[in-house]
């Protein structure tokens, strides 16, 4: 903490800034030469390291955003695209660590507002102009790297950045998100808030989530809050529950508006019969929610059973 403290100044900020800068820009050590790592490796690792404990100072950051922003976070970048994965993983590791704190206070980064702040536009420029371009390369790591980018991607979406939705569009990025996510064991919160944000921002489709196993994932976590809030619903996941429901309501809101338009062979192809066998898990979850008092979780379940029942009433058939 006392290191942190001394390099969180006007000083230290920009000197660290260039020396970080300066390994990226250094040529890879030939590997016939030395066995072991070359002193500019070995300087490289030790700045991302110190970068890594300096994203964890919250505090310190938010009071020197601006200039972190200036000064650490361009030559972070600059070493994303590293020949080498375990140099990608820790800017990466730092950089996201920078970027969760920033992207989330809304006095550093509000994308929305009528004239956003200078930090707001040189993350947005940062992130969609030398960021979001190397995503692909990022998400074929070997884990935990891929972890950081789609957190780094949910995080960034989640604030509202019309530059992000544009980026994502323009680079193709859904299709090795979507890879990324097929690969996922089971739902996390983070994956959960980036489908959402990807299928409000209509960057996905239904049956896109459908396909990669994102919709299994969520009946999945809904069942295991049914059967928590069943059992004991002060054990219930309620954040995951949350999480889960926003897409579920999300996505069925999107077959819902399809069908009502009259587009019954696209609507059909959306895996109506996914979104309907979720009906008894949200009826389930609806006295949990109820006994707990939490009026959004419940409204947003009460919803969801709303538009399933509204799909089967307007699917042919």
């Amino acid at each position: 903490a006392t290191l942190c403290s001394c390099v969180f100044s006007s000083r230290a900020l920009p000197l660290l800034g260039a020396i970080c800068e300066l390994t990226a820009r250094a040529p890879p050590a030939s590997p016939s030469r030395r066995p072991s790592a070359a002193p500019s490796q070995q300087l490289q690792s030790l700045v991302l390291t110190i970068m890594e404990e300096l994203a964890s100072q919250q505090a310190l950051l938010l009071d020197h955003a601006s200039q972190a922003v200036r000064c650490l976070l361009p030559p972070l970048a600059a070493c994303l695209p590293s020949r080498r994965s375990d140099v990608r993983l820790l800017a990466l590791k730092a950089f996201t660590g920078f970027c969760i704190i920033l992207l989330n206070d809304c006095k550093v980064f509000d994308p929305v507002a009528e004239k956003p702040s200078e930090t707001t536009l040189l993350l947005e420029t940062l992130l969609c102009g030398r960021v979001l371009p190397i995503l692909p390369t990022l998400l074929c790591d070997d884990a935990p790297t891929p972890a950081f980018a789609l957190q780094l991607l949910a995080t960034f979406l989640s604030r509202g950045s019309a530059h992000a939705f544009v980026a994502v569009r323009d680079l193709g990025l859904a299709t090795p998100v979507l890879t990324a996510l097929k690969g996922q064991q089971a739902l996390t919160l983070q994956s959960a808030l980036l489908a959402h944000c990807l299928l409000q921002g209509r960057q996905v489709r239904v049956r896109d989530l459908e396909a990669v196993g994102v919709l299994s994932s969520v009946h999945a976590a809904l069942r295991d809050a049914a059967e928590a809030g069943a059992r004991q619903p002060a054990h219930m996941d309620f954040a995951m529950a949350d999480a889960a429901l926003c897409i579920a309501e999300e996505a069925m809101a999107q077959v819902l508006a399809a069908l009502r338009a009259g587009e019954v062979a696209e609507a059909v192809s959306l895996e109506i019969g996914g979104l309907v066998r979720m009906l008894p898990v949200l009826a389930a979850l609806c006295a949990p929610l109820a006994h707990a008092k939490l009026a959004p979780l419940l409204d947003r379940a009460s919803l969801a059973c709303q538009h399933v029942a509204d799909i089967a009433r307007c699917c042919p058939g």
